[in-house]
């Protein structure tokens, strides 16, 4: 009766194939790739945004980013939008893929910017 159902009375009966193959656990990490400016040390001006991609080979959790300029760190997003100093966009491009793009609002960015990214699979992989 595999993939076939049955009535019996008022109930339905579903076959479903089961198979005792162990299953892969997911063990890799997210990842995280600056796409703008370039990693070559190419310096931002105060209303360049910051461009990065967060990527997971399953599905991703959750997502903290946090800026830190002159030794104090800001949250930038909390996981589920972006946050006041900052502005910008968060793009789908695939349910494993998003893009951010981001910049801090008023006077700009104040120094240069260290970019703190903790990534969160399902299986509760993080960088």
């Amino acid at each position: 009766m595999l993939g076939k159902t049955a009535t019996s009375g008022a109930v339905q009966e579903i076959a479903i194939p089961w198979s005792d193959a162990p299953v892969t656990p997911d063990t890799t990490p997210p990842t995280i790739t600056l796409v703008s400016p370039a990693a070559d040390g190419t310096p931002i001006g105060p209303k360049d945004p910051l461009v990065f991609d967060v990527q997971d080979e399953t599905s991703l959790a959750h997502i903290e980013v946090r800026a830190k300029q002159n030794g104090v760190y800001e949250t930038v997003y909390n996981g589920t939008a972006i946050v006041s100093p900052y502005t910008g966009t968060v793009t789908e491009i695939s349910p494993t893929h998003l893009r951010f793009s981001v910049v801090r609002a008023g006077a700009g960015w104040l120094s240069a910017v260290g970019l703190s990214v903790t990534p969160i699979d399902h299986a509760g992989n993080k960088v």
